[in-house]
Protein backbone atom coordinates (compact mmCIF):
# COMPACT_ATOMS: atom_id res chain seq x y z
CA UNK A 1 0.00 0.00 0.00
CA UNK A 2 3.05 1.99 0.67
CA UNK A 3 3.64 2.32 -3.09
CA UNK A 4 0.10 3.36 -4.25
CA UNK A 5 0.29 6.52 -1.21
CA UNK A 6 3.47 7.13 -2.86
CA UNK A 7 2.34 7.47 -5.97
CA UNK A 8 -0.58 9.40 -5.27
CA UNK A 9 1.60 11.90 -3.49
CA UNK A 10 3.23 12.92 -6.72
CA UNK A 11 0.00 12.24 -9.25
CA UNK A 12 -3.10 12.50 -7.35
CA UNK A 13 -5.32 10.86 -10.01
CA UNK A 14 -5.56 7.77 -7.18
CA UNK A 15 -7.58 5.97 -8.86
CA UNK A 16 -11.79 2.99 -13.28
CA UNK A 17 -10.56 -0.45 -16.29
CA UNK A 18 -4.06 -9.56 -23.04
CA UNK A 19 -1.62 -11.87 -23.58
CA UNK A 20 -3.45 -11.98 -26.95
CA UNK A 21 -2.03 -8.98 -28.98
CA UNK A 22 -4.05 -6.54 -31.27
CA UNK A 23 -2.14 -7.22 -34.44
CA UNK A 24 -4.29 -5.36 -36.74
CA UNK A 25 -3.86 -2.56 -39.72
CA UNK A 26 -4.01 1.47 -38.49
CA UNK A 27 -6.87 1.79 -39.58
CA UNK A 28 -9.02 -1.22 -38.49
CA UNK A 29 -7.45 -0.21 -34.70
CA UNK A 30 -8.93 3.42 -35.17
CA UNK A 31 -11.99 1.98 -36.32
CA UNK A 32 -12.09 0.14 -33.15
CA UNK A 33 -11.30 2.86 -30.91
CA UNK A 34 -13.99 4.83 -32.45
CA UNK A 35 -16.41 2.37 -31.86
CA UNK A 36 -15.45 0.99 -27.84
CA UNK A 37 -15.48 4.92 -27.51
CA UNK A 38 -19.23 5.40 -28.61
CA UNK A 39 -20.13 2.25 -27.43
CA UNK A 40 -18.72 2.49 -23.70
CA UNK A 41 -20.03 5.72 -23.07
CA UNK A 42 -23.72 5.79 -24.54
CA UNK A 43 -24.20 2.31 -22.98
CA UNK A 44 -22.86 2.68 -19.38
CA UNK A 45 -24.46 5.49 -17.51
CA UNK A 46 -22.83 4.29 -14.20
CA UNK A 47 -21.15 0.79 -12.88
CA UNK A 48 -20.45 -0.55 -9.10
CA UNK A 49 -18.55 -3.82 -8.27
CA UNK A 50 -15.32 -5.04 -6.65
CA UNK A 51 -11.66 -4.58 -8.00
CA UNK A 52 -8.31 -5.93 -7.75
CA UNK A 53 -5.16 -3.93 -8.34
CA UNK A 54 -1.81 -5.27 -9.24
CA UNK A 55 1.15 -2.84 -9.02
CA UNK A 56 4.28 -3.99 -10.34
CA UNK A 57 7.42 -1.97 -9.43
CA UNK A 58 9.80 -2.88 -11.63
CA UNK A 59 13.35 -1.32 -10.39
CA UNK A 60 12.22 -3.86 -7.67
CA UNK A 61 10.73 -6.21 -9.42
CA UNK A 62 8.41 -6.69 -6.90
CA UNK A 63 4.22 -6.58 -7.32
CA UNK A 64 2.17 -5.58 -3.95
CA UNK A 65 -1.58 -6.49 -4.33
CA UNK A 66 -4.81 -4.83 -3.48
CA UNK A 67 -8.33 -4.61 -3.35
CA UNK A 68 -11.88 -3.13 -2.71
CA UNK A 69 -14.57 -1.85 -4.37
CA UNK A 70 -15.35 1.27 -6.77
CA UNK A 71 -18.15 3.23 -8.05
CA UNK A 72 -18.98 5.39 -11.38
CA UNK A 73 -21.24 7.39 -12.96
CA UNK A 74 -20.44 9.38 -15.83
CA UNK A 75 -19.12 11.91 -16.51
CA UNK A 76 -15.86 10.87 -14.36
CA UNK A 77 -17.51 10.85 -11.15
CA UNK A 78 -15.40 7.56 -9.28
CA UNK A 79 -14.99 6.18 -5.56
CA UNK A 80 -12.59 3.89 -4.97
CA UNK A 81 -12.50 2.22 -1.80
CA UNK A 82 -9.43 0.07 -0.59
CA UNK A 83 -10.28 -2.33 2.13
CA UNK A 84 -7.22 -4.50 1.90
CA UNK A 85 -4.01 -4.50 2.60
CA UNK A 86 -5.22 -0.99 3.96
CA UNK A 87 -7.71 0.98 4.11
CA UNK A 88 -8.15 4.21 1.69
CA UNK A 89 -10.75 5.86 -0.24
CA UNK A 90 -10.23 7.97 -3.51
CA UNK A 91 -13.46 9.86 -4.02
CA UNK A 92 -13.48 12.04 -7.29
CA UNK A 93 -16.95 14.05 -7.22
CA UNK A 94 -17.60 16.88 -9.89
CA UNK A 95 -14.75 19.60 -9.12
CA UNK A 96 -12.78 18.05 -6.42
CA UNK A 97 -10.85 15.06 -4.95
CA UNK A 98 -10.91 13.85 -1.82
CA UNK A 99 -8.16 11.08 -0.41
CA UNK A 100 -9.42 9.98 2.76
CA UNK A 101 -7.29 7.94 5.18
CA UNK A 102 -8.52 6.47 8.44
CA UNK A 103 -5.26 5.36 9.10
CA UNK A 104 -3.60 8.34 9.41
CA UNK A 105 -6.77 10.33 9.76
CA UNK A 106 -6.32 12.79 7.34
CA UNK A 107 -8.23 13.58 3.72
CA UNK A 108 -6.15 15.19 1.17
CA UNK A 109 -8.60 17.59 -1.03
CA UNK A 110 -7.22 18.54 -5.07
CA UNK A 111 -8.80 20.41 -7.32
CA UNK A 112 -10.58 17.97 -10.10
CA UNK A 113 -7.97 19.36 -12.65
CA UNK A 114 -5.10 17.61 -11.25
CA UNK A 115 -6.89 14.26 -12.98
CA UNK A 116 -6.87 15.75 -15.90
CA UNK A 117 -3.77 17.39 -16.12
CA UNK A 118 -2.26 13.40 -15.71
CA UNK A 119 -4.46 12.40 -18.15
CA UNK A 120 -4.47 8.77 -16.64
CA UNK A 121 -8.10 8.38 -15.98
CA UNK A 122 -9.45 10.53 -18.57
CA UNK A 123 -10.45 7.43 -20.71
CA UNK A 124 -12.65 7.00 -17.88
CA UNK A 125 -14.04 11.03 -18.21
CA UNK A 126 -15.68 11.31 -21.31
CA UNK A 127 -15.85 11.33 -25.22
CA UNK A 128 -14.13 14.07 -25.56
CA UNK A 129 -10.96 13.69 -23.46
CA UNK A 130 -10.81 9.83 -24.61
CA UNK A 131 -10.59 10.87 -27.62
CA UNK A 132 -8.35 13.80 -26.95
CA UNK A 133 -5.85 12.51 -25.35
CA UNK A 134 -5.58 8.79 -26.81
CA UNK A 135 -4.72 6.98 -30.24
CA UNK A 136 -4.28 3.74 -31.16
CA UNK A 137 -1.17 1.41 -31.25
CA UNK A 138 0.01 -1.97 -31.95
CA UNK A 139 2.08 -3.35 -28.46
CA UNK A 140 5.11 -4.58 -28.21
CA UNK A 141 3.58 -6.09 -24.96
CA UNK A 142 0.40 -7.06 -23.24
CA UNK A 143 0.05 -6.98 -19.93
CA UNK A 144 -3.56 -7.88 -19.93
CA UNK A 145 -4.92 -11.22 -18.91
CA UNK A 146 -5.92 -13.84 -21.46
CA UNK A 147 -9.89 -14.20 -21.06
CA UNK A 148 -12.83 -15.08 -23.55
CA UNK A 149 -15.04 -12.73 -24.25
CA UNK A 150 -12.73 -9.72 -23.73
CA UNK A 151 -10.99 -7.64 -26.37
CA UNK A 152 -8.21 -5.74 -25.51
CA UNK A 153 -7.48 -2.46 -27.05
CA UNK A 154 -4.08 -0.86 -26.46
CA UNK A 155 -3.98 2.88 -26.78
CA UNK A 156 -1.30 5.16 -25.98
CA UNK A 157 -1.42 9.07 -24.83
CA UNK A 158 -0.75 11.94 -27.34
CA UNK A 159 1.14 14.03 -25.21
CA UNK A 160 3.98 11.59 -23.40
CA UNK A 161 4.35 11.67 -19.47
CA UNK A 162 6.49 9.69 -17.16
CA UNK A 163 3.34 8.55 -15.52
CA UNK A 164 1.88 7.15 -18.65
CA UNK A 165 2.80 5.98 -21.53
CA UNK A 166 0.43 3.35 -22.69
CA UNK A 167 -2.94 1.80 -21.53
CA UNK A 168 -3.87 -1.34 -22.46
CA UNK A 169 -8.06 -2.04 -21.68
CA UNK A 170 -9.66 -5.48 -21.75
CA UNK A 171 -13.37 -5.03 -22.92
CA UNK A 172 -15.83 -7.07 -22.85
CA UNK A 173 -17.21 -7.48 -26.36
CA UNK A 174 -20.60 -8.16 -25.20
CA UNK A 175 -21.58 -5.02 -22.67
CA UNK A 176 -18.64 -3.11 -24.05
CA UNK A 177 -17.84 -2.54 -20.44
CA UNK A 178 -14.03 -2.43 -19.42
CA UNK A 179 -13.08 -5.31 -17.20
CA UNK A 180 -9.69 -4.60 -16.92
CA UNK A 181 -7.09 -1.79 -17.51
CA UNK A 182 -3.57 -1.35 -17.11
CA UNK A 183 -1.34 1.74 -16.79
CA UNK A 184 1.90 1.65 -17.57
CA UNK A 185 4.80 4.61 -16.90
CA UNK A 186 7.44 5.31 -18.42
CA UNK A 187 9.94 3.07 -16.18
CA UNK A 188 7.96 0.07 -16.96
CA UNK A 189 6.39 0.26 -13.71
CA UNK A 190 2.50 -0.82 -14.27
CA UNK A 191 -0.64 -0.81 -12.44
CA UNK A 192 -3.84 -3.48 -13.18
CA UNK A 193 -7.30 -3.01 -12.52
CA UNK A 194 -9.47 -6.01 -12.69
CA UNK A 195 -13.24 -5.23 -12.34
CA UNK A 196 -15.23 -8.46 -11.16
CA UNK A 197 -18.89 -8.65 -10.26
CA UNK A 198 -20.15 -6.00 -11.72
CA UNK A 199 -23.69 -4.37 -12.36
CA UNK A 200 -24.13 -1.59 -14.91
CA UNK A 201 -26.09 1.06 -14.92
CA UNK A 202 -27.52 1.13 -10.81
CA UNK A 203 -29.16 4.28 -9.40
CA UNK A 204 -26.30 6.58 -8.41
CA UNK A 205 -27.28 10.26 -7.74
CA UNK A 206 -23.92 13.02 -8.21
CA UNK A 207 -24.35 13.60 -4.54
CA UNK A 208 -23.07 10.19 -3.66
CA UNK A 209 -19.42 11.71 -4.68
CA UNK A 210 -18.84 14.52 -2.36
CA UNK A 211 -17.45 14.64 0.95
CA UNK A 212 -18.34 16.07 3.75
CA UNK A 213 -14.92 16.30 6.21
CA UNK A 214 -15.93 15.51 9.92
CA UNK A 215 -14.42 18.16 12.31
CA UNK A 216 -12.04 16.22 13.83
CA UNK A 217 -10.71 15.13 10.71
CA UNK A 218 -7.21 16.45 9.61
CA UNK A 219 -7.50 18.68 6.74
CA UNK A 220 -4.26 18.70 3.31
CA UNK A 221 -5.78 21.37 1.61
CA UNK A 222 -4.22 21.49 -1.91
CA UNK A 223 -6.63 23.38 -3.30
CA UNK A 224 -5.64 26.93 -1.06
CA UNK A 225 -2.65 26.47 -0.49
Amino acid sequence: MQAWRNTISKTPWFLLLFTLLFIAQPARAVENFSHFVDQYFDRIQSFEGKFNQEYYDALQEKKVFSNGQVRYLQPGLMKWVYLQPDELEILIGRQTIWIIDPILENVTIQPLDQVTQINALSFLLDKTQLREHFYPIEPTKSWLDSSPGIKPLFLAPKKKSSNLVELQLGIDEKSFSIRQFVIIDAQQNYRKVTFSQITLNPVMSAEDFEYQIPEDMEIIDGINN
